[in-house]
Parts: C-alpha cells; sequence; structure tokens
C-alpha cells in the first residue's frame, strides 16, 4: 500500500505556481469541494501521500510545497518568516482560483493556513494535526477555525 500511494503521489502532474516570490509545485487529486493541504517544516506535500486516497474520494485536494521545502524555488525576495509563509499560501490559493475552500493542515502549516486566511474562509474550516499544548487550544494548538 505504501508503495502505491507514493506512487500515485509522484505519478500526478505538478502546476508550477508563481507567486511572485517563489514558484510553488502543487498537485491536485479527487473531485468535489477544495481542500487545501498544507504541511509542516521540514516536510513537503509529500506529507499527505498516505490520506489522499481517501480524501480524494470527496474532495478536490491541492497539495503544494511551501517555500524552501519540497521541490519549490524562491528568490531572495521570498520572506521565509510565519507571516510571509502565510501571505505566499494566500497568493497561491488565490492564483489557483480558490474562493471557498477547506484546508488540512500539519505542524507550522496550521499556523501559516491560520495567517492566510481571509473573508473567503469563512464558514470553512480547518484542522491542524499539531498536538495542543492542554485543553485550551494555544498556538500550536489542534483547532477548528470558522469564520
Amino acid at each position: 500500500m505504501a508503495e502505491a500511494t507514493t506512487r500515485r503521489y509522484f505519478e500526478a502532474p505538478v502546476e508550477q505556481i508563481d507567486t511572485g516570490t517563489a514558484t510553488l509545485p502543487c498537485r491536485r487529486f479527487g473531485q468535489g469541494p477544495p481542500v487545501l493541504l498544507v504541511h509542516g517544516f521540514p516536510l513537503s506535500g509529500f506529507t499527505w501521500r498516505k490520506v489522499l486516497p481517501e480524501l480524494a474520494q470527496r474532495h478536490t485536494c491541492w497539495v503544494p510545497d511551501l517555500p524552501g521545502m519540497g521541490d519549490s524555488q524562491w528568490t531572495e525576495a521570498n520572506d521565509f518568516s510565519f507571516p510571509g509563509q502565510g501571505r505566499t499560501l494566500k497568493t497561491l490559493v488565490d492564483r489557483l482560483g480558490l474562493e471557498r475552500y477547506g484546508v488540512v493542515a500539519q505542524d507550522t502549516g496550521g499556523t501559516f493556513a491560520a495567517i492566510s486566511r481571509s473573508p473567503t474562509l469563512a464558514g470553512s474550516r480547518s484542522w491542524s494535526s499539531s498536538t495542543p499544548r492542554s485543553r485550551t487550544t494555544g498556538p500550536r494548538g489542534s483547532r477548528s477555525i470558522s469564520g
């Protein structure tokens, strides 16, 4: 099974998205309401290969490599700070033409996704696989974001 998920991931067509300061490879899987899968640091979109088969049954899954990770390319002008990564992610979403979409995020990807939120995310949900520090949601905690 792991071999099949790896093969499926790498066989997917890759769209190179220019954000102005970086070129992000982005793969698309499945059909249905769009979901953006955001990996954390220091990983890549490959992180999602094992959950994609299930998610892609009901969703169009967009899987980018963020700047500085995976097969991304960047310029000296790229801002690698958390707010900078959030802005780059927002530009990616805009260039993909996603108006309303869900987010599944892992680790720091959850922070980047939260920073990139805009009114177009209102009413959608975002999940992060980070482990919460306590019963209340902290900055690294798992949470659902509703607008």
